[in-house]
């Protein structure tokens, strides 16, 4: 027979507590964190892919105005808006609920226009809407290339 000598059982129970103890801390730890991270999740790939969503329906109906398609510049231009309802909470920054206004303003002349099958007002709302997402990132990245420029 194999008798496990009284160091060993020592050493067992110690190894044992200690394994013991850092499991009774290690859990809570990371509950907590998963807690953490669930009440406040890492939102930048979340607000890129929905950037990328709304920008990407802005070029359809681009598209679908260059086609004379007006409807489905109503369905690409509620797409927009979806999108952007979605990523306000996001970006909750001065600049993005100033630069909203005029976002919000240009896409309901959009929709207007779309639905009333006007062309030329349909053109000018496109373009006004473009022109209020070229302002806001201008606005939002100009800090960024003050810095990063050389004087």
């Amino acid at each position: 027979m194999n008798e496990t000598s009284p160091d060993k059982l020592m050493l067992a129970a110690v190894g044992g507590v200690l394994f013991g103890a850092a499991v009774m801390w290690f859990v809570p730890m990371l509950w907590q964190m998963a807690g953490d991270y669930d009440a406040a999740p890492r939102r930048q790939n979340v607000k890129f892919q929905l950037m990328q969503r709304k920008s990407n329906a802005m070029h359809r109906a681009l598209d679908a105005i260059v086609d004379g398609r007006l409807d489905d510049v109503e369905a690409e231009a509620a797409d927009i808006r979806q999108y952007a309802i979605e990523i306000k909470g996001y970006l909750a920054t001065e600049v993005y609920k100033k630069a909203g206004e005029e976002f919000y303003e240009s896409l309901d002349v959009l929709e207007a226009a779309a639905g009333r099958n006007d062309r030329q007002a349909t053109k000018q709302a496109i373009l006004r809407l473009e022109n209020s997402c070229i302002d806001c990132h201008y606005l939002i990245k100009e800090p960024e290339q003050q810095e990063a420029s050389p004087n």
